[in-house]
């Protein structure tokens, strides 16, 4: 949807987006930081940890900056650098949980991080409604690499898990085009 002209009805939803990542930069490394500490994940390999954590956080960063700038930045140079940002965000969260699904399996710890991924994607495809393209990137980069993860899992347990993220992820594309559509004919209608 995001056109090459700078229209009023993309600098509304650059601005609904910027505003919502004051709230969305904090919240990925805040889940992530709880579920690492809380479970004793934080050592699991320490460094790897420690990469995906820092890569999260200047994004997050970055995402902050640019949010605060969006009046001043073209709005097509705008969305590409958000994109960029939340792409890397996500790609970093999704790394980390598909690693430790690999190498732990199923427990407690890798359930919740495939309950709070998925959470996560539902609230993206919401939030990232005006940009279908960016939507169905980070709903599929939360989900999918679990998913095939959980998929080659010794036991039928993981591939069961795996088959409800595909399916619950063939749902959320159907409720992502929905949010879409509705999102920009409600901006459309307020301008008539």
């Amino acid at each position: 949807m995001i056109e090459k002209n700078n229209n009023p009805l993309v600098s509304r939803a650059v601005a609904d987006l910027a505003q919502s990542s004051y709230v969305g930069a904090l919240i990925y490394p805040a889940i992530f930081c709880t579920v690492i500490y809380a479970t004793g994940y934080q050592s699991m390999p320490p460094t790897f940890t420690i990469v995906c954590m820092c890569v999260m956080v200047m994004a997050c960063i970055g995402r902050l900056l640019l949010a605060v700038e969006h009046n001043n930045i073209e709005s097509i140079v705008w969305v590409r650098w958000f994109s960029l940002l939340t792409l890397v965000i996500v790609s970093s969260w999704s790394s980390f949980w598909a690693y430790a699904i690999y190498t732990d399996g199923l427990n407690q710890t890798t359930l919740i991080s495939i309950a709070a991924s998925v959470g996560i994607a539902s609230a993206g495809i919401g939030t990232l409604a005006p940009f279908l393209k960016l939507s169905y990137a980070v709903m599929y980069i939360l989900m999918w690499p679990s998913g095939l993860v959980l998929s080659i899992q010794p036991d039928g347990v993981g591939t069961a898990y795996a088959v409800m993220l595909l399916i619950g992820s063939f749902f959320l594309s159907f409720v992502n085009v929905r949010l879409h559509k509705q999102y920009w004919i409600t901006r459309r209608n307020e301008g008539l």
